[in-house]
């Protein structure tokens, strides 16, 4: 189908379906999805991985993301929760 054939409220819907955002670009979407994927991301460097592979696998997914960005998010997501568990016990 192409937009000559669609009548002016689909072509209405079409304008505001092409104007949204991607979620990837909204702010703070990034620390987001490291943070969800956290303990995952902590299994997978357990086991060998790297965060250029991990990095790799998440852009392969939709989401770019660079190797430096993961290490960074990952690593202030990691201490955060370590301040917590820290406060917890004392």
């Amino acid at each position: 189908m192409n937009k000559s054939e669609l009548s002016p409220l689909e072509k209405a819907i079409a304008k505001k379906i092409d104007r949204t955002k991607d979620k990837t670009s909204q702010p703070g979407y990034l620390r987001k999805l490291v943070a969800k994927l956290h303990l995952r991301i902590e299994a997978a460097l357990a086991r060998g991985c790297e965060y250029d592979d991990l990095a790799e696998s998440i852009t392969e997914g939709g989401v770019k993301i660079s190797a430096a960005t993961l290490k960074q998010y990952h690593t202030e997501y990691r201490r955060s929760l370590n301040e917590e568990a820290e406060e917890v016990t004392t």
